[in-house]
């Protein structure tokens, strides 16, 4: 028994033997599918982050249900919703899971040379922000760390630090995961940008004569980004042409002349065709850096940390 409140057995090897699973018994690895089910909210998800079959995800939870004596999930109108019991044992492997990570960053927290700037940096940031930002400045920190290798995961969903996906991350809000630190950095500026045509527009009819570019995401209910609060107060719906989820979509567009864009300073400037139209101080994205706090006095983390700081004190 192990002091989650739920009772862990493995397979135990005898003379060449295993000792079956029996009824009753919970198992690491059926705990884990349910906390990435809930994680990911579908089963087809939960198998791909696992890499399982959609039969053996369904396998597992039978099992755990089984040994639970009780549901612990079902699919109600597209969303997975946790019985009771679901949620009781997701609390637990929740639990597990920290510590299970916890145990990994440490490890591989020691197994670095004392003193040395070498190995693998995984470190994670969104499309816009590692592709057109961080990208363009890794030869400098090659330059200054050869023993170094980055990782740079651009985030179709947010990594996990404390699941060791990334070693460090670059987020556009307040951190909030437990055992990290949190670093402010800087802040992303914006302004409209237009190409040569639409910077000759904008001189004799203003900016309500243009045809908008306009970032679109999916946020929750009443959750409003300074960006997109910003079209929505000063652009005119017919005036959008284009809406994205993309930076480096509306970046392009912006570029060949679709329209203009409220872009990011630093995005802007890496297309020579984009012209500054109207600053726009009011509008800033925090930028944030985060790590696991094991990882604070290695010499490897430590050294790209600073060096994002660097970048990012600079960033226009």
């Amino acid at each position: 028994m192990i002091g989650f409140g739920l009772p862990i057995h493995h397979a135990r090897f005898r003379r060449g033997t295993v000792q079956k699973r029996t009824a009753g018994t919970t198992h690491w690895d059926d705990l884990l599918t349910l906390a990435v089910l809930a994680r990911s909210g579908s089963y087809a998800a939960c198998a791909r982050e696992l890499g399982l079959t959609h039969a053996t995800v369904i396998r597992r939870l039978r099992r755990l249900e089984t040994a639970l004596g009780a549901p612990v999930a079902e699919s109600m109108q597209g969303r997975i919703e946790l019985s009771p019991a679901g949620r009781i044992a997701l609390a637990a492997a929740e639990q597990m899971e920290r510590h299970a990570a916890r145990i990994g960053r440490e490890l591989e927290a020691r197994r670095a040379s004392p003193g040395s700037v070498s190995g693998t940096v995984r470190l994670t940031a969104t499309e816009g922000v590692a592709t057109l930002f961080i990208a363009e400045r890794l030869p400098a920190l090659r330059e200054r760390h050869p023993g170094l290798t980055v990782e740079l995961i651009v985030e179709a969903r947010r990594a996990s630090l404390a699941r060791r996906e990334a070693h460090l991350a670059i987020r556009l809000n307040r951190p909030v995961e437990e055992q990290v630190v949190a670093r402010r950095v800087g802040a992303i500026h914006y302004g409209v940008y237009g190409n040569a045509v639409m910077r000759r527009r904008y001189a004799d009819e203003g900016l309500a004569a243009l045809p908008f570019c306009q970032l679109a995401l999916s946020l929750a209910p009443g959750v409003a980004l300074p960006e997109i609060r910003w079209v929505d107060k000063q652009i005119a719906r017919d005036a959008i042409v284009l809406s994205s989820n993309s930076v480096d979509t509306l970046l392009m567009a912006a570029a060949a002349g679709a329209g203009a864009a409220l872009l990011p300073h630093f995005a802007a400037r890496t297309q020579p065709s984009l012209h500054l139209l109207q600053d726009c101080p009011d509008v800033r994205r925090e930028v944030w850096l985060a790590y696991p706090s094991e990882y604070r006095r290695q010499p490897r983390f430590r050294a790209v940390a600073d060096w994002l700081a660097e970048c990012f004190a600079e960033m226009p």
